[in-house]
């Protein structure tokens, strides 16, 4: 994966994150994606002992995980209703990402 960014990415320029979580009957996915050439290339997913939404407790712990591939760039996370948490943006803020609700 680094490799791949190192390819395709220059540092300090800004990197798009999608985050989403999707289920399929009894399958509940949280899933990191980043956007190249206006495509989303799934980098980190995790299966979520529950159905239903995701908490702030599992974002955080889930972002945490596959946010440091991308300590050399800018990172603007983008998410859905789900992530419209102002918990989650203040968190992810303070760590210096921009996080766009869309």
């Amino acid at each position: 994966m680094t490799t791949w960014l190192e390819t395709y990415f220059q540092s300090q320029k800004i990197v798009y994150i999608v985050i989403d979580r999707t289920a399929w009957e009894c399958i509940n996915l949280f899933v990191i994606s980043v956007v190249w050439q206006k495509r989303a290339f799934l980098i980190y997913f995790e299966l979520l002992p529950k159905l239903g939404s995701s908490n702030f407790d599992e974002q955080s712990s889930i972002l945490t995980k596959a946010l440091p591939l991308f300590n050399n760039y800018k990172i603007c996370i983008l998410g859905d209703r789900e992530f419209c948490s102002v918990k989650l943006a203040n968190c992810l803020n303070s760590k210096t990402y921009t996080f766009v609700y869309v």
